[in-house]
């Protein structure tokens, strides 16, 4: 079997298309598209590769992305709680349910 192609080319052209394309990223467009709807306080580049993706290869850009949120959970109004254990129980079981939810969707 001949080799069409030297794969050591392949990866040294491989790597200089990333390198351009990790030069290239505009960072307001990826800033609007990553702040659409959050509160985006900064984000950071980590890094740039090629991936499939439906059956093609795409540039994967891989992201740190720091928002500013708040949650409001509704655990019952304090009077109806007895004491400090059952507010503490009912947090619990409220963020347990959560995480059930998030692993299950």
């Amino acid at each position: 079997m001949i080799a069409a192609a030297d794969p050591a080319e392949i990866k040294i052209g491989e790597e200089a298309m990333i390198e351009r394309v990790r030069e290239g990223l505009d960072g307001d467009a990826l800033q609007g598209l990553l702040a659409h709807g959050l509160s985006l306080r900064s984000f950071d580049v980590e890094d740039v590769g090629i991936a499939a993706h439906n059956g093609e290869l795409v540039f994967q850009v891989d992201l740190s992305v720091w928002v500013d949120s708040s949650v409001t959970v509704e655990l019952g109004l304090p009077h109806l709680c007895r004491d400090k254990e059952e507010l503490a129980l009912r947090s619990r079981r409220f963020w347990r349910e959560l995480k059930k939810s998030c692993l299950d969707g």
